[in-house]
Protein backbone atom coordinates (compact mmCIF):
# COMPACT_ATOMS: atom_id res chain seq x y z
CA UNK A 1 0.00 0.00 0.00
CA UNK A 2 1.43 3.39 -1.02
CA UNK A 3 1.79 6.33 1.35
CA UNK A 4 -1.08 8.10 -0.42
CA UNK A 5 -3.29 5.02 -0.02
CA UNK A 6 -2.45 4.83 3.70
CA UNK A 7 -3.32 8.50 4.15
CA UNK A 8 -6.62 8.05 2.33
CA UNK A 9 -7.41 4.95 4.41
CA UNK A 10 -6.85 6.95 7.63
CA UNK A 11 -9.08 9.77 6.42
CA UNK A 12 -11.84 7.34 5.42
CA UNK A 13 -11.54 5.57 8.79
CA UNK A 14 -11.94 8.90 10.60
CA UNK A 15 -14.99 9.76 8.47
CA UNK A 16 -16.60 6.35 9.04
CA UNK A 17 -15.98 6.33 12.80
CA UNK A 18 -17.19 9.93 13.15
CA UNK A 19 -20.34 9.12 11.16
CA UNK A 20 -21.19 6.30 13.57
CA UNK A 21 -20.51 8.49 16.61
CA UNK A 22 -22.27 11.58 15.25
CA UNK A 23 -25.40 9.62 14.37
CA UNK A 24 -25.50 7.70 17.64
CA UNK A 25 -24.36 10.34 20.16
CA UNK A 26 -24.70 13.65 18.30
CA UNK A 27 -22.12 15.99 16.84
CA UNK A 28 -21.97 18.43 19.75
CA UNK A 29 -21.59 15.68 22.37
CA UNK A 30 -18.90 13.74 20.51
CA UNK A 31 -15.34 14.87 21.34
CA UNK A 32 -12.56 14.56 18.79
CA UNK A 33 -10.72 12.36 21.29
CA UNK A 34 -13.44 9.69 20.91
CA UNK A 35 -13.20 9.83 17.11
CA UNK A 36 -9.40 9.43 17.00
CA UNK A 37 -9.40 6.72 19.68
CA UNK A 38 -11.94 4.57 17.83
CA UNK A 39 -10.24 5.25 14.49
CA UNK A 40 -6.91 4.18 15.97
CA UNK A 41 -5.01 7.29 14.90
CA UNK A 42 -3.15 10.03 16.75
CA UNK A 43 -4.93 13.30 17.43
CA UNK A 44 -2.36 15.13 15.30
CA UNK A 45 -3.35 12.93 12.35
CA UNK A 46 -6.93 14.17 12.68
CA UNK A 47 -5.74 17.75 12.17
CA UNK A 48 -3.87 16.80 9.01
CA UNK A 49 -7.26 16.15 7.38
CA UNK A 50 -9.77 18.34 9.24
CA UNK A 51 -9.79 21.78 10.89
CA UNK A 52 -12.24 20.66 13.57
CA UNK A 53 -15.15 18.27 14.03
CA UNK A 54 -17.48 20.57 12.07
CA UNK A 55 -15.13 20.40 9.10
CA UNK A 56 -15.25 16.62 9.56
CA UNK A 57 -19.06 16.81 9.59
CA UNK A 58 -18.98 18.72 6.29
CA UNK A 59 -16.72 16.00 4.83
CA UNK A 60 -19.15 13.31 6.00
CA UNK A 61 -22.05 15.13 4.37
CA UNK A 62 -20.03 15.61 1.17
CA UNK A 63 -18.96 11.96 0.92
CA UNK A 64 -22.45 10.56 1.64
CA UNK A 65 -24.07 13.12 -0.68
CA UNK A 66 -21.65 12.26 -3.47
CA UNK A 67 -22.51 8.60 -3.13
CA UNK A 68 -26.26 9.26 -3.31
CA UNK A 69 -26.04 11.70 -6.22
CA UNK A 70 -23.81 9.43 -8.27
CA UNK A 71 -25.80 6.29 -7.46
CA UNK A 72 -28.95 8.09 -8.64
CA UNK A 73 -27.17 9.43 -11.75
CA UNK A 74 -25.85 5.94 -12.58
CA UNK A 75 -29.35 4.50 -12.25
CA UNK A 76 -30.62 7.29 -14.52
CA UNK A 77 -27.92 6.58 -17.09
CA UNK A 78 -28.85 2.88 -17.17
CA UNK A 79 -32.55 3.71 -17.44
CA UNK A 80 -31.83 6.18 -20.27
CA UNK A 81 -30.02 3.43 -22.18
CA UNK A 82 -33.16 1.26 -22.02
CA UNK A 83 -35.68 3.89 -23.11
CA UNK A 84 -35.89 7.40 -24.46
CA UNK A 85 -36.63 9.86 -21.68
CA UNK A 86 -37.70 13.48 -21.82
CA UNK A 87 -35.91 15.93 -19.49
CA UNK A 88 -38.83 16.05 -17.02
CA UNK A 89 -38.91 12.22 -16.89
CA UNK A 90 -35.17 12.17 -16.17
CA UNK A 91 -35.53 14.58 -13.25
CA UNK A 92 -38.52 12.67 -11.89
CA UNK A 93 -36.54 9.43 -12.08
CA UNK A 94 -33.55 11.08 -10.39
CA UNK A 95 -35.56 12.71 -7.58
CA UNK A 96 -37.51 9.50 -6.92
CA UNK A 97 -34.22 7.65 -6.47
CA UNK A 98 -32.79 10.34 -4.19
CA UNK A 99 -35.94 10.24 -2.04
CA UNK A 100 -35.79 6.43 -1.89
CA UNK A 101 -32.12 6.57 -0.85
CA UNK A 102 -32.90 9.12 1.83
CA UNK A 103 -35.74 6.89 3.03
CA UNK A 104 -33.30 3.98 3.35
CA UNK A 105 -30.76 6.07 5.32
CA UNK A 106 -32.60 7.55 8.30
CA UNK A 107 -29.36 8.06 10.27
CA UNK A 108 -27.93 10.20 7.46
CA UNK A 109 -31.23 12.06 7.12
CA UNK A 110 -31.14 12.86 10.82
CA UNK A 111 -27.60 14.18 10.45
CA UNK A 112 -28.33 16.36 7.41
CA UNK A 113 -31.66 17.59 8.79
CA UNK A 114 -29.75 19.22 11.63
CA UNK A 115 -27.27 20.66 9.11
CA UNK A 116 -29.61 21.27 6.15
CA UNK A 117 -28.21 24.62 4.95
CA UNK A 118 -24.70 23.14 4.76
CA UNK A 119 -26.01 20.08 2.93
CA UNK A 120 -27.93 22.14 0.37
CA UNK A 121 -25.05 24.47 -0.42
CA UNK A 122 -22.61 21.57 -0.74
CA UNK A 123 -24.95 19.41 -2.78
CA UNK A 124 -25.99 22.05 -5.28
CA UNK A 125 -23.37 24.74 -5.63
CA UNK A 126 -20.59 22.61 -4.23
CA UNK A 127 -16.94 23.48 -4.05
CA UNK A 128 -16.33 19.76 -4.21
CA UNK A 129 -15.50 18.70 -7.77
CA UNK A 130 -17.47 15.43 -7.71
CA UNK A 131 -20.66 17.11 -6.52
CA UNK A 132 -20.04 19.92 -8.98
CA UNK A 133 -19.76 17.30 -11.74
CA UNK A 134 -23.07 15.81 -10.60
CA UNK A 135 -24.69 19.25 -10.59
CA UNK A 136 -23.42 19.86 -14.13
CA UNK A 137 -25.07 16.63 -15.32
CA UNK A 138 -28.36 17.70 -13.73
CA UNK A 139 -28.09 21.22 -15.15
CA UNK A 140 -27.59 19.63 -18.57
CA UNK A 141 -30.99 17.95 -18.20
CA UNK A 142 -32.55 21.39 -17.72
CA UNK A 143 -30.63 22.93 -20.63
CA UNK A 144 -31.70 20.01 -22.83
CA UNK A 145 -35.25 21.04 -21.89
CA UNK A 146 -34.71 24.56 -23.21
CA UNK A 147 -33.56 26.43 -20.10
CA UNK A 148 -30.61 28.80 -19.98
CA UNK A 149 -27.75 27.66 -17.77
CA UNK A 150 -28.56 30.38 -15.20
CA UNK A 151 -32.22 29.35 -15.01
CA UNK A 152 -31.16 25.70 -14.89
CA UNK A 153 -28.98 26.42 -11.84
CA UNK A 154 -31.84 28.23 -10.11
CA UNK A 155 -34.33 25.45 -10.77
CA UNK A 156 -31.84 22.80 -9.69
CA UNK A 157 -31.27 24.64 -6.42
CA UNK A 158 -35.01 25.00 -5.79
CA UNK A 159 -35.74 21.40 -6.74
CA UNK A 160 -32.92 20.04 -4.56
CA UNK A 161 -34.03 22.17 -1.62
CA UNK A 162 -37.62 20.99 -2.01
CA UNK A 163 -36.78 17.30 -2.42
CA UNK A 164 -34.30 17.15 0.45
CA UNK A 165 -36.38 19.28 2.84
CA UNK A 166 -39.64 17.48 2.11
CA UNK A 167 -37.95 14.07 2.08
CA UNK A 168 -36.15 14.64 5.38
CA UNK A 169 -39.27 16.01 7.04
CA UNK A 170 -41.30 13.05 5.81
CA UNK A 171 -38.78 10.52 7.08
CA UNK A 172 -38.19 12.08 10.49
CA UNK A 173 -41.77 13.14 11.24
CA UNK A 174 -44.12 10.16 11.02
CA UNK A 175 -47.19 12.42 11.33
CA UNK A 176 -46.24 14.22 8.08
CA UNK A 177 -46.84 12.99 4.54
CA UNK A 178 -44.96 9.85 3.55
CA UNK A 179 -42.37 9.77 0.75
CA UNK A 180 -44.88 7.93 -1.44
CA UNK A 181 -47.46 10.66 -0.80
CA UNK A 182 -44.95 13.40 -1.65
CA UNK A 183 -43.61 11.91 -4.89
CA UNK A 184 -46.68 12.63 -7.08
CA UNK A 185 -46.59 16.28 -6.03
CA UNK A 186 -42.89 16.55 -6.88
CA UNK A 187 -43.62 14.91 -10.25
CA UNK A 188 -46.36 17.49 -10.86
CA UNK A 189 -44.02 20.38 -9.99
CA UNK A 190 -41.27 19.05 -12.28
CA UNK A 191 -43.75 18.65 -15.13
CA UNK A 192 -45.01 22.22 -14.55
CA UNK A 193 -41.45 23.57 -14.66
CA UNK A 194 -40.92 22.02 -18.09
CA UNK A 195 -44.25 23.27 -19.46
CA UNK A 196 -43.09 26.89 -18.87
Amino acid sequence: MSVADKKLAKKIKLIDVAYDLFTSKGVNITPIDDVVKLAGVAKGTFYLYFKDKYDLLDQIIISRSEAMVFDALNLLEKESENREMQPAEKLIFFTDNIMDMLNENEEFVSLIQKNLPAFQSLAVVGENSKLLDGSKKLIEIFTDGGFSEIDAQKYLYLLTTMVVSAGCNSILNPESLSIDEIKPNIHYIINCIFRK
